[in-house]
């Protein structure tokens, strides 16, 4: 299983190889109306990202408008006792938006490669 998060983290703890932070689910999305309304109570989950991947996004997050994006292994954590995720891809909305690329740009590529193709 793997689960999609984005938010802001909380205090940032760098411990060695990892960085342990928290994100706080503190306003549900949304659901249908025949799922049962998810409980009031914010839920705090513990987040551990290498310290490598912490490193890409460590400067940009500073911005309180930006936003961690992860996605990671869920576990609970007995040790701590709360909802606990092994990232395993961290970057931010910043740097995901940069990989995107413009809708013209990619849609004059294509036709070029296409129109290459069908002259050969």
């Amino acid at each position: 299983m793997k689960i999609s998060m984005s938010g802001r983290p909380g205090r940032i703890v760098e411990q060695g190889n990892v960085v342990i932070t928290t994100m706080t689910q503190s306003k549900a999305p949304t659901l249908p109306k025949d799922l049962p309304a998810p409980p009031e109570k914010p839920t705090v989950y513990v987040l551990y990202i290498g310290q490598k991947q912490w490193n890409k996004v460590k400067e940009i997050i500073k911005s309180p408008e930006e936003m961690l994006l992860l996605e990671g292994y869920p576990f609970f954590d007995k040790e701590v006792n709360a909802f606990s995720v092994l990232v395993t891809r961290t970057t931010t909305k910043s740097l995901e938006a940069k990989k995107k690329p413009k809708k013209d740009d990619t849609d004059g590529q294509s036709e070029s490669a296409e129109s290459d193709d069908i002259s050969e």
